[in-house]
């Protein structure tokens, strides 16, 4: 009886997670669900692109603040690029800091993380659907995003993290890329 129970409760604990499936290059994953975005925000927030961030640009992780201690991400193999759509779509690209950025291909179709920006009880908010757990088990890791001018931080949930990022050119082949989900 007891392993009949123990094997239920596995069981249902496995079954809990959102189904995923690999974008185009193979590491990252997204929602299978196509209405996973408009279940979880959509129906429930005001999502929408703040007027303050530009959706013809992208946004360069130029350091972050850990506990404290201050991390330029230009001494890093790689740093995060945001990318906001206007219909509150973003994507978080993570980049090789030796490549040239109108190189860079930013196909939310076939790379970077899924999420969404909202107004939750006057804040702005971003949900990212990422790895959540050192199993790599995916969920939704939130942030609180506040704008001066050119500059976007991003400060996570219930931890003493803050991403500061500056406004970068967008080329024109990444320009003509929309996300929709």
């Amino acid at each position: 009886m007891v392993r009949l129970f123990l094997f239920f409760l596995i069981g249902s604990l496995m079954s809990c997670g959102v189904r995923t499936e690999h974008l185009k290059e193979g590491i990252i994953k997204v929602p299978k669900d196509k209405s996973y975005f408009a279940r979880k925000f959509r129906n429930k927030h005001n999502v929408k692109t703040p007027n303050e961030v530009d959706s013809k640009s992208v946004y360069r992780e130029i350091f972050f603040i850990d506990n404290g201690r201050k991390y330029e991400s230009n001494k890093f193999k790689y740093f995060l690029l945001l990318r906001f759509y206007e219909n509150g779509c973003v994507n978080e690209f993570i980049v090789p800091s030796l490549e040239k950025l109108e190189n860079i291909d930013l196909n939310p179709d076939s790379k970077g993380y899924r999420g969404v920006v909202y107004t939750k009880k006057d804040k702005c908010l971003v949900s990212f659907f990422v790895p959540v757990s050192q199993t790599y088990r995916y969920g939704l890791l939130n942030s609180i995003i506040n704008i001066k001018g050119d500059t976007l931080f991003l400060k996570y949930k219930n931890e003493d993290y803050i991403s500061v990022y500056i406004k970068d050119s967008l080329s024109d082949k990444n320009l003509k890329y929309k996300a929709n989900w």
